[in-house]
């Protein structure tokens, strides 16, 4: 691979010594900050008042418990939100409603408050922080969201504290955004303060820890970024572009997509780490980060008052900004520049190899073969690490993406990269130079900067540095006096460190949102990490050829050794456990008068066939059925009279044209929170109409449409079905409480056979009585 004795000796342990201080810098720069306790200065945010606030609200009695829409926890919480906010002397009010949005519905209630601004106007516009206070029926939700609650109080205190913001602070802790964002959109269709709000900074959590991010903007962009970044100073923000870019193009919703649907510019806050504990039991105190508390806070509170410091009523500067965290430092620059500095770095490198050539300092013959090696060996540090992948899942019996032990897997991951990239650059041998690679390697860089630039312009940043950085070593081969064996290490090493500690951070946030279910992304990915090293690797086995054979073997050895060592590991644990909630079933299709049926949800990943037995469960899915939203195990049936179900009365039919309109009271004969309606797809349902707001019925399995009720008072609610045919129809309802049936012997055995490392998710654990009645 040429010049050989000008390879500097030390380069080997180097380079090895760059990319674990690349790993040590990425996962430094993941790590909350310190909380900051109760007796903190009054001005700023203070993770220990904070907590103690969400502990005197979601945990009174020392213990937290899951706090669902409607439900009496759902309400005294609220009460308990309401006496914070009156202690701070602020003048809260609760507005409550019935909202639709889609098909679900729910009653709601929303707990508001206003600190007003230094001008005092009462039509001035406002910045609002937003959270919800509901959970899951499975869990207490103190990750999501009460983490967003003691946020939202804590800021409200320090806010106060200090001089009054420029413009006023709408405080909105609304209700019912687990079942659909139904309390943010009740503020802005049916409260008039959402008239005057310009600006949200919302706050959540899909998880118990790990680093705030930025991770969504509404509206345009670079304004809001300037007067955020403009107060987290020495906070280390990690606002990303690119987590905008992409969590655009996601299907998940969060209570600023309905504030951004009506207007408002916004910047959404989390942190998702600890992804194992969301909707679960386990999302409580004991699991949450306070670290990443004071963090999001931090955030939190800076938004606030940059955003309020800004003059709302002016309109704001147009034009989204590109940032992205990188070097402990946000470097941002305007949208529009993206693309041209793209092309501009591409230029750069294409015009830097040119002129190479042509002084004969980049050998002509192999550069094509050198060119194609980068993408061969992404294409390659892939497939390695989705077999390693497969096999690790293969000998854990589990495909589940977020495990108990995640770093023997990650090792295994880093050494398959590793194995792909040294192994071409072994197997092309002395037909490409060092240098053609390192002119590859930067080429592939630029171009992938410049894709991401046209594709994605958020995430052209990151990559855009990548390319920058990747580029360093090409210095020599146009600068001759930096082409001596100490120049060329140092750019070397310093490209390695950049571009390794740049894709590391990215792969963290990657796995961080998707665990390792993307073993050929995260493959790809760490193996850009690793693309500066093929020109290191190409010069160290030009000078010690024994390291072509021993390095791609012995990294691939090491990969699979610690992919079966990790396949080995448990997967779950108490703590960290697989998902699967019981639901006892009266009135099942195929069952007698007189008998109910266990059935249990699981949600992808299957237990194994030993817990399955114990529970008496089966081991293949049934059918979805329409009142449930994973897939079904079914159990054993046991001898219950079924309970009084969901059922509408004082049923009143009027014509209408050539359909009908069913009028009626809907009511749970038990006082159940949540419901369903369905109907056959053939009898024409059009419309919905629960109290004041129309739903939309949407399909069904077992060919029907329908609506969801969320949180239903025990008075029950009108009802209004419009068909656009005059047949009779038959109306399937299913009536759910949220807690098995005590005092059933079936019942009590099966979720005792239920292993620790077994919990319910989402919904939880439930009775559902099915009935029909015709109409």
């Amino acid at each position: 691979m040429g010049a050989s004795d000008e390879t500097w000796r030390g380069l080997p342990a180097m380079t090895l010594a760059s990319l674990v201080l690349a790993v040590t810098l990425a996962l430094l720069g993941v790590r909350p900050p310190a909380p900051l306790a109760a007796d903190a200065a009054p001005e700023r945010f203070s993770a220990g008042r904070a907590l103690e606030t969400m502990k005197g609200i979601f945990a009174p009695e020392g213990e937290a418990a899951p706090h669902p829409i409607g439900s009496s926890e759902n309400a005294a919480a609220r009460g308990r939100i309401v006496a914070a906010l009156r202690a701070l002397g602020l003048e809260p009010e609760v507005q409550e409603r019935v909202v639709c949005n889609g098909s679900v519905c729910g009653w709601v209630a929303n707990v508001i408050a206003v600190i007003p601004g230094a001008e005092e106007d009462p039509a001035a516009p406002a910045v609002m922080i937003a959270a919800h206070y509901d959970s899951v029926p499975a869990g207490p939700g103190i990750g999501d969201d009460g983490s967003g609650v003691g946020i939202v109080l804590e800021s409200a205190r320090a806010l106060l504290a200090g001089p009054p913001p420029q413009s006023p602070v709408v405080l909105l802790i609304d209700d019912g955004e687990e079942v659909g964002l139904l309390g943010a959109l009740a503020f802005v269709r049916h409260h008039p303060l959402a008239e005057r709000v310009a600006v949200v900074v919302n706050t959540e959590a899909r998880g118990a820890r790990g680093p705030s991010r930025m991770f969504e903007t509404k509206g345009e962009s670079a304004w809001m970024l300037a007067a955020y970044l403009g107060e987290a100073g020495g906070l280390e923000p990690k606002p990303s572009s690119l987590s905008a870019a992409i969590y655009e193009r996601m299907p998940n919703d969060t209570d600023l997509t309905i504030f951004g649907e009506a207007g408002m510019s916004g910047l959404n806050f989390a942190f998702i780490g600890g992804l194992e504990h969301y909707h679960r039991p386990s999302d409580d105190f004991e699991h949450l980060s306070v670290g990443s508390l004071q963090q999001q806070g931090d955030n939190v509170l800076a938004a606030t008052r940059g955003l309020a410091a800004v003059d709302l009523g002016a309109a704001p500067p147009e034009g989204d900004a590109i940032y992205h965290p990188a070097f402990g430092v946000v470097p941002r620059m305007p949208g529009f520049l993206g693309l041209p500095l793209a092309a501009l770095l591409m230029l750069g490198v294409v015009a830097a190899t040119i002129f190479a050539l042509r002084r004969e300092r980049v050998r002509r013959r192999g550069l094509g073969l050198a060119l194609v090696l980068p993408l061969a060996a992404l294409v390659l540090a892939a497939g390695v690490d989705q077999l390693l992948g497969m096999l690790m899942q293969a000998l854990s019996g589990s495909e589940i993406g977020i495990v108990l032990h995640p770093w023997p897997r990650w090792l295994a991951f880093v050494l398959g990269a590793l194995a792909a990239g040294a192994g071409l650059v072994a197997l092309v041998g002395e037909r490409c130079t060092a240098d053609q690679l390192r002119v590859a390697s930067a080429a592939w860089a630029s171009l992938l900067a410049l894709l991401v630039a046209a594709l994605l312009p958020g995430g052209v940043m990151v990559f855009g540095l990548l390319a920058a950085a990747a580029a360093l070593p090409l210095l020599p081969v146009t600068w001759p006096r930096l082409a001596t064996p100490g120049g060329r290490a140092a750019l070397d090493l310093a490209t390695a460190l950049l571009v390794a500690w740049l894709v590391f951070d990215l792969a963290l946030a990657l796995a961080e949102a998707f665990g390792f279910t993307l073993a050929v992304a995260l493959g790809a990915v760490l193996c850009l990490a690793l693309l500066p090293t093929l020109g290191i690797f190409a010069s160290c086995v030009a000078r010690w050829p024994r390291l072509r054979a021993w390095t791609p073997a012995g990294a691939l050895g090491l990969a699979t050794l610690t992919a079966v060592i990790a396949g080995f590991m448990p997967v779950f644990s108490e703590d960290h456990a697989l998902p699967l909630s019981l639901i006892a079933v009266y009135g099942e299709e195929g069952g007698e008068e007189g008998e109910a049926q266990l059935f249990a949800e699981v949600y992808g990943y299957m237990p194994p066939a030993d817990e399955l037995d114990a529970m008496a469960l089966a081991h293949e899915p049934s059918p979805r059925r329409a009142w449930t939203w994973g897939s079904l195990l079914a159990g054993p049936r046991f001898a219950a009279e079924a309970p009084a179900g969901l059922r509408l009365e004082a049923v009143e039919v009027e014509a209408t044209g050539t359909g009908r309109r069913v009028r009626g009271h809907l009511r749970s004969g038990r006082g159940c929170l949540w419901g369903q309606l369905a109907v056959p797809e053939s009898a024409g349902l059009s419309a919905v109409k629960i109290a004041d707001d129309w739903a939309e019925p949407r399909k069904l399995p077992g060919g029907l449409v329908g609506v969801n009720l969320r949180g239903m008072p025990a008075a029950g609610a009108e009802l209004i079905l419009e068909f656009e045919g005059a047949a009779p129809v038959e109306l399937h309802t299913a009536d759910s409480c949220l807690a098995l049936p005590s005092g059933q012997e079936t019942v009590a055995r099966v979720r005792g056979a239920r292993a620790a490392w077994i919990a319910p998710i989402q919904t939880g654990d439930r009775e559902i009585v099915l009935e029909s009645q015709p109409l």
